[in-house]
């Protein structure tokens, strides 16, 4: 078990963009509150109520923040990126979201403790003492008819093709401190959420020890515009991003964040660069 702590702690201490409280605070993240998120409620069909999240499904495990000329995709793959130092652990499988921007690659990773798919050790990544622990803020008791409803949509959004993910996924963003009223009109207050497939094209990896959705930012002129307006104020800006898979009926009501990341006042230019990676194999895992 110290072994195991251990190695915990190292790739904790190698992520490229570290926990807050960090320094002064800045250039870090840290996992928000899912209730701070307005997300489709059990009445929403008849009445288009929405309410705050209860406990996202998954917690956050980590935070890398890569400078490249071009963006990484499939970044699961790349040595440097989290999974790949956390593939030495009994840990269980990660959900990795790669934004895949001009600049670089801002990647998350979610442990996916309390899904089907996951057959290894209930492990995560503390955010406070770098050990192996449970987290009882997150959606793990599957005996709860609305944690097992919000489950089993997010295993048949795994197990089904790409055009019934493209047309489920959501991103809610929303600014907690900063900015300008042109930076939180661009980004919102965490009460809309954006079908991402609407606006950047999306690309889907799957693999026994992750499951990577990448986020071509860079394809997209419209996301582009708006990321421009954003980045200039990142190193004063805190951001909240969260996902959600759209429900679309009863049974699948009331939704549930899947996982979410705060960003405190990021500055792009204190990232590490990432060197480019190309695989031995040329055939991606796409699932």
């Amino acid at each position: 078990q110290t072994e195991d702590y251990d190695i915990v702690h190292r790739v904790q201490k190698n992520i490229s963009l570290p926990r807050w409280p960090s320094g002064d605070g800045r250039h870090c993240f840290s996992e928000p509150d899912a209730g701070f998120f307005r997300i489709r409620g059990p009445t929403y069909l008849e009445d288009k109520l929405k309410i705050a999240s209860k406990p996202a499904l998954f917690p956050l495990a980590g935070v890398d923040l890569f400078l490249t000329d071009v963006p990484q995709q499939h970044v699961a793959r790349h040595p440097a990126a989290l999974v790949q130092r956390h593939s030495k652990l009994n840990s269980p499988r990660i959900l990795v979201v790669n934004f895949c921007m001009p600049w670089g690659n801002l990647v998350g990773y979610w442990s996916l403790v309390s899904s089907h798919t996951n057959k290894k050790k209930k492990q995560m990544l503390s955010s406070d003492d770098h050990q192996c622990v449970d987290n009882n803020d997150t959606a793990d008791d599957k005996e709860d008819p609305e944690n097992k409803a919000a489950l089993d949509l997010f295993e048949r959004f795994i197990d089904a093709d790409d055009e019934y993910r493209d047309a489920r996924l959501k991103l809610v963003p929303r600014v907690v401190d900063g900015g300008s009223w042109i930076v939180r009109r661009a980004v919102g207050a965490g009460v809309h959420a954006a079908k991402l497939s609407e606006a950047v094209k999306l690309a889907y990896y799957s693999d026994p020890d992750y499951f990577e959705i990448d986020v071509d930012i860079v394809g997209s002129p419209l996301a582009r515009r708006i990321l421009s307006v954003v980045k200039s104020a990142t190193s004063t800006l805190v951001m909240d991003l969260a996902l959600v898979i759209e429900a679309t009926d009863h049974a699948q009501l009331p939704e549930r964040i899947l996982g979410a990341v705060r960003l405190h006042r990021v500055n792009p230019e204190q990232a590490p660069t990432l060197t480019p990676f190309h695989h031995t194999s040329d055939d991606d895992v796409v699932s």
